[in-house]
């Protein structure tokens, strides 16, 4: 499971949004359908998330726009 959570990360730039939903899949999976429940921790892999977005100041605002 790692090692495909890792893969939607560095091969296919999947976003945060993307992984978590990978994550939420598998986990289902591990504990309601196959009955393993524990195998499937937080721990497994922790994506990083994004840092708070840049905010563009007035003078680069009206640039945009002229």
């Amino acid at each position: 499971m790692r090692d495909y959570l890792l893969h939607l990360i560095n091969e296919k730039h999947a976003s945060h949004s993307t992984i978590t939903h990978a994550y939420s899949a598998l986990k289902f999976i591990y504990e309601v359908t196959l009955k393993r429940p524990g195998e499937v921790t937080r721990n497994t892999l922790s994506p990083k998330l994004p840092g708070t977005p840049r905010v563009l100041d007035r003078t680069e605002i009206d640039a945009l726009f002229t």
